[in-house]
């Protein structure tokens, strides 16, 4: 569903004045008549009995039926460059599709892979032949995007019309663990189960109000085994490994209107290939209820993708005033067209609030931040020192720019999500900065350090940054990578660089973001980003040199800790004093920490600090570093 071009609101207001009028002159008359009205467009296609598109109807060989009672048509629009085409056919194993109808034509899709309800088995054979059906696309004029569903919404290749884009992320998601990591409800490989389809529900949800603030119509092929909801052959999976007898009747509202209004259609194709199970109830709701079409039965995966290309070049839009539009109010659709033609269209919509749409967009913004994302966001997570053998205090920090007003205070709101990988979300955070009007430039950069403890491992970070002065939200994504902890011996912690921050950069630290001495003015430094290029003046290094102990057990030795400040070419730029440290025998961890001030008369170039320890002749050399650049 979408709303007239020609109509600057989403709301039409009709105001009838109501005179009464005498035989000779009119009398005048302060009585009005407000009545809202919105106007409706709904994408439709049209196939015949053989399934092939029909292009030429009009206004007067449709009818509509709003909450099953019959609707006035206002109009009707077709978009059929290609004609009347056949309806795709599925190819053999191994044999190349034929050319796309109307490959011209610009087209978006997406495809979605459904990891929740797919085998283990079958996820390698699923993508491969994704791969194969990449290779054979012919659209010369068509974006792509790639997606997985997990846990949680991934976008994995954002739209493009580079294939080998597209081929090089569907190659990393063959080799990417944590996709692996998500298994379905089976048998004997019950490890992760997951209990019910919400978070499928939500992201495809979440997905499809994405895509609406992209224009014209856009399909998703849905790769998936979603079972039903009661198995109807004793063959089936039996019930108590499917996901539980939940209707999910408002998950399936939800996405239906918002396709309805994102002007989305869903072509779901179940991945079992050619078997006996593999149909789905769910599958062809879904297809049903946004204008779809359900693929079955047949080990083409392309099938649901090459009608999905046809069925783009040859769309109807049917538009209608809607003369209650309540907000909220779930409205029912039925069109029909003469002659027993079928119609695929949304059969749902309803009308939201202005605010429903900017919280949509605001969850989106970490859900699927492709669309949003700002280089100018940047982030990381330092290991400051161990807390056990199996936690690390980490320092995450965020660096961002913000709009400076001409007058009045700018509160730019923030946050940031990291999750553990195919498991669950381990760190949240919520705030905000007030910034000054005149306070010098257009923009400045904010800078936040906060305490987390993390086990070893790779995070997902997202962040989000709402500027009011910018308008929508800007995201960006990243990794976080914990190193493995010994459960005894010597640990390096760091180097961490800081640099002195200007005046005009707001700068905060949480309680406990970096334990750094007081004379070094911990509130006045901001953290090194790796790559980033600085100033050498007042550089400074902070390492915790740490032993993990199970039980206090053997006699003290002296650590020797070296530092070495290394040119781009490996030759030695500085060296500083060798430190001896002594760690008490203790179980648990025991740390002691170092500051170092770099040297100040550094050329420019790449410089490499790194720190090592010789701790006897049975321990392990050490060795860390830290990457910067002189400008």
């Amino acid at each position: 569903m979408s709303f007239k071009p020609a109509l600057p609101a989403l709301c039409l207001l009709l105001t009838a004045v109501v005179t009464a009028q005498e035989p000779t002159e009119p009398l005048t008359s302060d009585l009005s008549e407000t009545v809202e009205v919105r106007y409706v467009i709904l994408d439709a296609l049209v196939l015949d009995d053989r399934g092939r598109v029909v292009p030429d109807l009009t206004i007067d060989d449709f009818k509509l039926y709003l909450d099953l009672r019959p609707h006035p048509i206002d109009s009707v629009d077709v978009f059929c460059p290609a004609g009347a085409a056949d309806d795709p056919r599925p190819v053999n194993h191994g044999k190349r599709r034929l050319a796309p109808v109307a490959p011209d034509v610009f087209r978006r899709i997406v495809v979605v892979v459904d990891y929740k309800n797919l085998e283990q088995t079958e996820r390698i054979d699923a993508i491969d032949r994704l791969e194969r059906m990449v290779r054979d696309s012919n659209a010369v004029n068509e974006e792509l995007m790639i997606v997985a569903i997990t846990k949680e919404l991934r976008v994995e290749q954002p739209f493009t019309t580079d294939r080998e884009e597209v081929l090089r992320a569907l190659a990393r998601m063959k080799l990417d663990r944590s996709l692996w990591q998500e298994y379905p409800n089976m048998v004997g490989r019950r490890l992760r189960p997951h209990l019910h389809e919400f978070a499928l529900f939500d992201g495809l949800a979440a997905l499809v109000r994405w895509l609406g603030t992209y224009e014209g119509s856009k399909a998703i092929v849905f790769v998936s085994e979603l079972p039903s909801k009661f198995p109807d052959r004793a063959f089936a999976r039996p019930l108590t490994y499917t996901p539980p007898a939940f209707d999910y009747d408002r998950q399936f509202e939800a996405v239906a209107t918002a396709a309805a209004e994102a002007r989305v259609a869903v072509y779901p194709i179940h991945a079992n290939g050619i078997s006996l199970g593999s149909s789905s109830e769910r599958l062809a709701r879904l297809a049903v209820e946004t204008g779809g079409r359900f693929t079955r039965h047949t080990d083409d995966l392309s099938l649901a993708y090459a009608r999905a290309q046809r069925d783009l070049a040859c769309r109807y839009s049917i538009a209608f005033y809607d003369r209650n539009p309540e907000s909220g109010r779930l409205h029912r659709v039925n069109i029909k067209a003469k002659g027993g033609l079928r119609v695929h269209h949304p059969s749902l919509y309803r009308f939201g609030t202005i605010d429903d749409a900017v919280e949509a967009i605001d969850a989106e913004s970490y859900t699927a931040p492709a669309h949003l994302r700002s280089a100018r966001i940047q982030a990381q997570g330092f290991p400051v020192k161990p807390l056990d053998d199996k936690h690390w205090k980490v320092a995450l920090a965020l660096r961002f720019p913000v709009s400076v007003p001409p007058e009045g205070d700018n509160v730019v709101e923030f946050g940031a999500k990291l999750d553990h990988q195919a498991l669950q979300s381990v760190y949240t955070v919520s705030n905000s900065v007030t910034v000054p009007p005149e306070t010098g430039g257009s923009e400045l950069p904010v800078v936040t350090v906060d305490p987390i403890d993390l086990r070893p491992g790779r995070y997902d970070l997202s962040i989000r940054v709402d500027d009011p002065r910018v308008g929508e939200p800007r995201t960006a994504i990243g990794h976080v990578d914990i190193p493995a902890l010994p459960r005894r011996g010597v640990v390096v912690a760091g180097p961490i660089l800081l640099r002195p921050a200007p005046d005009a950069v707001l700068l905060h630290w949480s309680e406990g973001g970096l334990p750094i001495p007081e004379t070094t003015g911990a509130a006045g430094f901001e953290p090194v980003f790796p790559g980033e290029a600085v100033e050498p003046e007042s550089l400074i290094a902070v390492t915790h040199i740490c032993r993990i102990l199970p039980r206090a057990k053997g006699t003290p030795a002296a650590l020797e800790v070296k530092r070495t400040l290394l040119s781009g070419d490996g030759s030695t730029a500085s060296t500083l004093p060798t430190a001896i440290l002594e760690l008490p025998v203790a179980a648990g961890v025991t740390c002691r920490r170092l500051i170092d001030q770099l040297p100040a008369a550094l050329g420019p170039g790449d410089y490499r600090f790194e720190v090592s320890i010789e701790a006897g002749t049975k321990a392990k050399s050490v060795v860390r570093t830290a990457m910067f650049s002189v400008r």
